[in-house]
């Protein structure tokens, strides 16, 4: 029997992601999807997701996600163009199940677009 070893860390599909979002999205909409490769079988290729830095006023979260795939999602519906920031640059990591645990970093960066919501 040939047994795994966990000598591959998580590797995402693109070195940064952009997405844009507006700044009227709702709670729960999908601003980005993130993917993530790891050359283990088993659980030492399983990813969990999780937002680690630059998540400003924790706007935004991991939404549905599996083991090579996260959704990320709006958490609350306060991204307002003209009083909050217009990007966000959100740092991930994808830790697999195996021992010892490995894991993989990206940066996404998500561009808050305007829309025609005040009065002149």
């Amino acid at each position: 029997v040939i047994v795994d070893i966990n000598n591959c860390n998580p590797v995402f599909d693109d070195t940064v992601y952009f997405s844009t979002v507006s700044e009227d999205a709702e709670a729960g909409s999908v601003v980005s999807v993130v993917s993530v490769t790891d050359c283990d079988t088993g659980l030492n290729a399983e990813a969990r997701f999780s937002i680690t830095g630059g998540n400003i006023g924790n706007l935004f979260a991991i939404g549905t996600a599996n083991t090579t795939h996260a959704d990320i999602i709006v958490r609350r519906a306060l991204l307002d163009f003209e009083l909050r920031q217009q990007t966000y640059r959100l740092n991930l990591i994808a830790f697999d199940r195996g021992v010892p645990q490995r894991s993989g970093t990206v940066l996404v960066i998500l561009q808050v677009t305007d829309v025609n919501d005040n009065a002149p």
